[in-house]
């Protein structure tokens, strides 16, 4: 063997140590070139920023500042490193690995960002000026949607602590004190109309019929969401008494099992913390989800919207629903009680908002929005 073919199969090893490790390096660049980008994450549980453009009004310093933030929330394979980290941390540590969510008893997962953990204890409370400011855009809203023709119902859906705090870590039983929530109803204007709808106290009820939220998700289940409808429903007929509704729903006696929900992925456990779901006993469903007519499909047009539209022959009333994700499991309750449904995905941009109303012309707009997120009511841009 000749001394350069010795020294090539001695440098092989280290050229291909460095080639792997080449290949590593760019491989996040690669599938983030040719992958389709995400605009939520579910590790994360938030809205990933979108690409901005160049202007001329950017100067080259600000347009690399701003791609290095998108750049870092796109990168290939960032989601599966994150599940990585958080299963590592798990298996590791015995910890979540993740600030935003808790473990409290019996295996029951909670969130803990938009400063929950503070409401628990009592110590997140809105200011006089915007306790005054909530019941006066109530007001207002009320005022502008029944000039508009449409009678407007205000939903605000639990945290899953606010319905299952007996299972959040004692330390934080024993810290739990008078929320958010219940400091601004308890403070509610004596002339305030029942436009808000808590629905706290018929699924503090409605415990002993089941579990109503997921143990490893923030959202509440079928059950839970069907409670909420009935509420609905009741208040619905309190605006419009000839309204029916349906209320023949049924559910199986068993539970159907799925891999965990976000918080469980979130920390990388999705599969490990398989969740016991309720499931629907009732086949007759007569609503049938329908393209959007061609005006509205124009108005509506930007996909962050997510628009639904059903309708069902034997319902009544036409609806706007501007809802969040806990409405996805009450959509088909509501589809079946009422005749035409539109829905629109978080918060429609109030620019247009008097358009659509002309152009849709509904009887009821319900605006739901989870309890944690009332600063948003408020202040639209608030981060929590």
């Amino acid at each position: 063997m000749t001394m350069d073919s010795a020294l090539i199969r001695h440098r092989l090893p280290q050229v291909a140590i460095i080639l792997v490790f080449l290949f590593a390096l760019s491989l996040p660049l690669l599938i983030w070139l040719f992958q389709k980008d995400l605009v939520y994450s579910e590790a994360e549980k938030r809205e990933l920023l979108p690409l901005s453009r160049l202007t001329m009004q950017q100067s080259i310093t600000g347009f690399t500042h701003t791609f290095d933030q998108y750049y870092q929330d796109h990168f290939g394979l960032r989601e599966w490193f994150i599940h990585r980290y958080h299963r590592e941390a798990r298996k590791r540590f015995g910890a979540t690995g993740v600030v935003d969510v808790v473990e409290g008893l019996d295996n029951w997962l909670f969130f803990s960002s938009d400063n929950l953990l503070e409401d628990i204890e009592g110590k997140h409370h809105f200011s006089q000026k915007d306790e005054q400011l909530f019941w006066q855009k109530l007001e207002q809203k009320e005022a502008w949607y029944g000039k508009m023709g449409a009678a407007y119902i205000f939903m605000v859906t639990p945290n899953k602590q606010s319905i299952y705090s007996e299972y959040l870590p004692k330390v934080l039983q024993q810290a739990k004190k008078e929320t958010r929530l219940d400091h601004l109803l308890a403070g509610k204007p004596a002339e305030e109309r029942k436009v808000l709808l808590d629905i706290r106290p018929r699924l503090l009820e409605g415990k002993g019929e089941g579990r109503l939220y997921d143990m490893a998700d923030t959202h509440w289940n079928q059950k839970g969401a069907y409670l909420a409808h009935q509420a609905i429903v009741e208040r619905t007929r309190a605006l419009f008494p000839d309204f029916q509704g349906r209320s023949d729903f049924h559910f199986v006696k068993g539970l159907h099992y799925l891999p965990g929900g976000d918080l469980a992925t979130m920390i990388g456990r999705s599969k490990s913390m398989p969740e016991g779901r309720p499931v629907l006993d009732t086949t007759d469903f007569t609503a049938v989800e329908k393209p959007l007519p061609r005006q509205l499909a124009d108005l509506l047009a930007l996909p962050a919207l997510q628009p639904q539209y059903s309708q069902n022959k034997k319902g009544q009333l036409r609806v706007l629903v501007l809802h969040d994700s806990f409405f996805e499991q009450l959509q088909p309750f509501v589809s079946e009680s009422f005749g035409e449904v539109l829905y629109l995905w978080k918060y429609y941009d109030t620019e247009h908002l008097k358009e659509l109303m002309a152009l849709y012309q509904p009887d009821l707009v319900i605006e739901e929005i989870v309890e944690r997120h009332l600063p948003r009511f408020l202040y639209p841009t608030a981060g929590n």
